[in-house]
Parts: C-alpha cells; sequence; structure tokens
C-alpha cells in the first residue's frame, strides 16, 4: 500500500477514535459548558484528521499495513518438477522427455478456480495496487463539487444585487462602525446571510425592513451575522469542508461537520444574547421564528445564514440561556 494513502488512513482512524470519545461525553459535559465550546472543541479533531503530527515517517512500520493484509491476492500458480525416481534404470534414448513439469492446476484438476473467482481477486487486487489514487479522485469530486455549488451560488446571488434601503443602510452602520461588511439584497434569497472571507458581505432578502416595521428584528440579523463574521465561521465552515473532501470515504467525518454546523449556531446565537435583557432574548427568539421560515440555502453553500440548525434546539437554548457560570468560563476557548 502507498506510505501516502497509510498516513491518510491511519489519520482517519485516530481521528475518528477522538471523534467518538467526544460525542460519548457530550452529554455529561454539554450542561457545564459553553455552546463556544461545544464549537471549538472540534477543532483539534480535524487538525488530527489532516496533520500527521510526527507519524509520518514511522507510520508504515507502525501499521504494519499491505495490500496482502487488507485484500486477497491472485493465487499465482507454483510449477514443480518431478524427477524419474533415482533407483529405476536410466532409459535410453532422448532423457528430456522423462522430466515433467506440473502445476497445482494438473496435478489438482477438480480444484481449478472459477473464472469469477479469478476475476474478483484480480479486481480487488488492482483495488489495492491503486487505492491512492481512488482516494485522490474521490477527494478531488467532493471539494470539487462544493466550489462549483459555491461559485453558481455566489454568481446567482451577485446577478441580482440591488442595494438596501436608506434606512436599512443607517440601521447598519449605526451597529458596524468598522464597515469591513459590506450590506446588499438580493431576490435569489428569502433569509438574511453572510458569505464570504476576504470581502465579507450580508445579503438581505429584498424588502425594506425599516418601512416594514421589522427595525428590531433588522437590528438582531446584523448582530447574529456580523457575529459570525467577528469569529470567522465562514473560514472554520471551509476548513471542515476541506478535511470531510479529503476523508470523504470516513462515515464519521459526516457526523463532526454536521455537528460543528449545529454548534456553530447556538454558539452564535449564544454569543449574541450574551449581552441582553430577558426580554430582548425573547426579541431574539421571535426574529428567528419571523425570519427564518424559509430555508432556501443548501447546506453544501459555505455560507451563514440565520435558517441554519434545528429551529427548536435554537429556540430553546435561548429560552433557557443562563449567564455563564465560573466553570464555563474556565472552560471557553
Amino acid at each position: 500500500m502507498d506510505s501516502s494513502f497509510t498516513t491518510i488512513l491511519f489519520l482517519s482512524i485516530t481521528g475518528s477514535v477522538l471523534a467518538i470519545v467526544l460525542f460519548l461525553i457530550k452529554p455529561i459535559i454539554k450542561n457545564h459548558v459553553s455552546k463556544a465550546f461545544l464549537y471549538y472543541i472540534w477543532l483539534p479533531v480535524l487538525f488530527r484528521l489532516l496533520i500527521p503530527a510526527g507519524f509520518w515517517i514511522t507510520l508504515p512500520e507502525m501499521t504494519g499495513l499491505s495490500v496482502s493484509s487488507i485484500l486477497p491476492s491472485v493465487p499465482s500458480e507454483e510449477y514443480t518438477i518431478e524427477l524419474p525416481d533415482d533407483t529405476a534404470p536410466i532409459p535410453q534414448g532422448n532423457t528430456v522427455d522423462q522430466f515433467v513439469m506440473t502445476s497445482p492446476a494438473t496435478q489438482h484438476s477438480t480444484g481449478t478456480e472459477s473464472p469469477q473467482k479469478v476475476a474478483r481477486a484480480s479486481f480487488l487486487a488492482f483495488l489495492g495496487d491503486n487505492l491512492m489514487y481512488i482516494w485522490l479522485v474521490g477527494a478531488s469530486i467532493s471539494f470539487g463539487w462544493h466550489l462549483i455549488s459555491y461559485a453558481f451560488f455566489r454568481h446567482k446571488i451577485f446577478c441580482s444585487f440591488s442595494n438596501p434601503s436608506t434606512a436599512d443602510l443607517e440601521l447598519f452602520n449605526s451597529i458596524h462602525s468598522a464597515r469591513k461588511v459590506n450590506l446588499f439584497t438580493s431576490r435569489m434569497t428569502k433569509t438574511p446571510l453572510l458569505m464570504g472571507i476576504i470581502h465579507p458581505l450580508i445579503v438581505l432578502p429584498q424588502i425594506s425592513y425599516t418601512a416594514n416595521g421589522l427595525e428590531k428584528e433588522l437590528q438582531n440579523v446584523f448582530r447574529h451575522e456580523l457575529t459570525h463574521w467577528r469569529r470567522h465561521d465562514i473560514l472554520y465552515k471551509w476548513f471542515a469542508i476541506f478535511v470531510q473532501s479529503v476523508h470523504w470515504f470516513n462515515p464519521i467525518v459526516y457526523l463532526i461537520t454536521r455537528e460543528i454546523a449545529k454548534n456553530c449556531e447556538l454558539s452564535c446565537d449564544e454569543a449574541v444574547i450574551r449581552v441582553m435583557n430577558k426580554q430582548e432574548r425573547i426579541d431574539y427568539g421571535n426574529t428567528l421564528l419571523i425570519l427564518a421560515s424559509d430555508r432556501n440555502i443548501s447546506k453544501l453553500i459555505a455560507a451563514t445564514t440565520l435558517s441554519e440548525g434545528k429551529l427548536k434546539d435554537r429556540i430553546v437554548s435561548i429560552r433557557d440561556y443562563k449567564k455563564t457560570t465560573a466553570t464555563a468560563i474556565a472552560l471557553r476557548p
């Protein structure tokens, strides 16, 4: 087996073990730590899945993996030469004819492998000899699919850009004084979203919130999406997508990315409501109910939206929010 693929396989196994441990202890610690802790705790797992961390040179010797240890090899014929009995008299004439070359097929004609078994063994041997190329094709397709999906979505959004209303823009500028994030509206989205890493922007549905009496809801939207921006959640999401593509053959990795997406929204909600009083938290929960009802953004898109995650879990988390304990503060990354 190619040493590079052996390293990837080893990282996938060790990362999965670490992930399973976290899944097992999560029910025990989830009520004693912050949502941010449950969100960022997956970063070490992602790095474990991606970085050999000293195992690169010694990995093949440690694992002892080879094609023959994983896949059955094609049975090879061992030929034997039968010699005449030394005690028998040497016949006259052409002595070469007395040497008979036989194979297992001729010695045991009844044990001949069927064509189906030979073809299957040949295919498995071919598979084992080309695992690195198969992995590379799978990883390229997985990551390429996310890139293409994002490119099409970005193009669709950009082609439908329009400027927000003056009142909505003034409200945004009053909250985001640094002005490192741009604000636009688009008819191609029905839920607010944040997209872009180098040039981040918030995209709103093509309505005027302030003019329709939704100023308070829009303010909560801005707080939510700007919190995503300050925490670099889109960069985190792309990193998780990359690791998932590298380990596309491992089902545990898909559970990890789903857990990250879930805790991303829960921890963002927690960060937003941390400075709110009880009534403001109720208003924030109502904002989720009003604006997050339409979920037309694919999970393949590396953007943060107000509609991500299970709405019921988020509402319950907001309702049951308590000020951070000393233990949670100590465990917060």
